[in-house]
């Protein structure tokens, strides 16, 4: 593989109200001979090679923390992909010049954590944009996007000389009915409860 890359990153210096503030944005181009790519089943993965392919991408993050109170902050988290991966390996071939098998053109998460001296709040977002699980981009091979949204408690506390944490999860509380695998749906609402003992 040629790869080839440019970034920046900025980060501002921090303010009464904000304790840090970081930007990076990376853009890259990938030549690639024999890629291989995974088709995921339920038991055994098979794999494909493709003899050329480009690939175009962006990634960018954000990470910042905002101050409230001197013990109650805000933070703020993000990513997201711009991933453009075509196979150029035989221009008469259906699979010429169209995106990789599961490969999402636009994917990404956020996340948001304000933090209290009582209980810790959470939310975050799982996302992809459509992919397609053969070459060939028809209907019969189309997965479509998703997003996931989970809400999370959590308090940390010592007892004893003992770290306690407990965490409860409403994990995909909008119940979003999605795929990642074809034909495998993923599960839809469902809660966990955590207890984490540090001795």
């Amino acid at each position: 593989a040629h790869e080839y890359n440019v970034g920046i990153t900025w980060q501002p210096r921090p303010t009464k109200f904000l304790n840090n503030f970081t930007l990076t944005l990376d853009g890259y181009f990938n030549d690639v001979t024999d890629k291989i790519v995974a088709f995921p089943s339920t038991y055994v993965w098979k794999m494909a090679n493709y003899g050329h392919v480009h690939i175009t991408g962006l990634d960018a993050t954000a990470d910042a923390t905002l101050r409230i109170t001197s013990r109650t902050h805000l933070t703020a988290t993000a990513n997201y992909t711009l991933t453009h991966a075509i196979d150029v390996t035989d221009p008469t071939a259906k699979g010429y010049h169209v995106q990789l098998p599961y490969t999402p053109v636009h994917s990404g998460s956020a996340r948001l954590l304000f933090t209290t001296p009582w209980i810790n709040i959470g939310y975050s977002v799982l996302f992809a944009s459509e992919r397609y699980s053969m070459s060939e981009h028809i209907a019969r091979y189309r997965i479509d996007g998703y997003n996931e949204h989970t809400l999370t408690l959590s308090r940390s506390f010592t007892l004893k000389g003992v770290h306690l944490t407990t965490q409860a999860e409403a994990i995909n509380f909008t119940n979003v009915q999605y795929q990642i695998i074809q034909y495998y749906p993923m599960p839809g609402r469902q809660y966990r409860i955590t207890f984490k003992i540090n001795i």
